[in-house]
């Protein structure tokens, strides 16, 4: 890796903005380019901070930029991550790598086959609070953690009328909202209970001179079963081919 990285953004929506403000906040990283489907706004977004709106080709064909941040709608992150990585280029996309398990796992395989860093922004596991749950747990601050409960509450899609590319599976994925920021949860609960602690060793019996714990009918046993009601059309769509490209022929 040179002593310079020299970056392209993909995307100039939110997250690519977000990731052009870290950035420059990171010594020995250069942005050297942002890539965007919306000329204008790819434009604008460059002029503000001095870095060249290049297109999706002059970024792979450019060797002088070594990775690339994939801020872009999910369905086009396999397409745009694989033909970086053929591409030799690293790889830092936001979630979710790709839509689906085989795409994912092709994209793994050749970026070790590439020997090229293949990474996923999963940023809340390392906020300070998440980080101070997991060094309580570990200490056994919290003791036996049994179950975890969580929520990510949002209000950016509270009425009918909002819309957002998430909600619309050609370009969230057939998982939608739970593969991108619903990824958030199950990335950082293993904070509070790591799979990759040893669990704690309890009898599945009382002692043979104890008595046995009563048996309680389930909270839940006399419950309704919840209903779904059929969400309102959303006459919007979105082209997942506007900004997709081909993956170049390996060498």
């Amino acid at each position: 890796m040179p002593d310079l990285i020299r970056t392209a953004i993909f995307g100039t929506g939110f997250m690519g903005r977000v990731h052009l403000e870290a950035l420059r906040r990171v010594e020995h990283v250069e942005i050297a380019a942002i890539v965007g489907r919306n000329t204008v706004a790819a434009r604008q977004l460059g002029s503000a901070f001095n870095i060249p709106r290049l297109s999706p080709e002059a970024v792979l064909a450019d060797r002088s930029i070594h990775a690339v941040h994939l801020c872009t709608p999910n369905a086009l992150h396999f397409s745009q991550a694989k033909a970086a990585l053929l591409a030799g280029k690293h790889v830092l996309c936001e979630k979710p790598l790709a839509t689906t398990a085989q795409e994912a796992e092709e994209l793994v395989a050749l970026a070790a086959t590439r020997e090229l860093r293949n990474c996923v922004c999963h940023n809340l596991r390392c906020y300070p609070m998440v980080q101070q749950m997991r060094a309580m747990r570990e200490a056994g601050s919290l003791g036996d953690i049994l179950v975890v409960q969580g929520a990510y509450s949002q209000d950016w899609l509270l009425y009918d009328t909002d819309w957002n590319w998430r909600v619309d599976s050609r370009a969230g994925g057939p998982s939608r909202c739970m593969a991108d920021i619903g990824s958030h949860w199950p990335s950082t609960s293993p904070a509070c209970a790591s799979p990759r602690s040893a669990p704690t060793s309890r009898p599945s019996t009382p002692p043979a001179n104890s008595p046995a714990a009563p048996s309680k009918p389930s909270p839940t046993s006399s419950l309704p079963t919840p209903t779904l009601s059929t969400p309102p059309s959303i006459p919007r769509t979105w082209a997942p081919s506007s900004f997709a490209w081909a993956a170049p022929a390996a060498p």
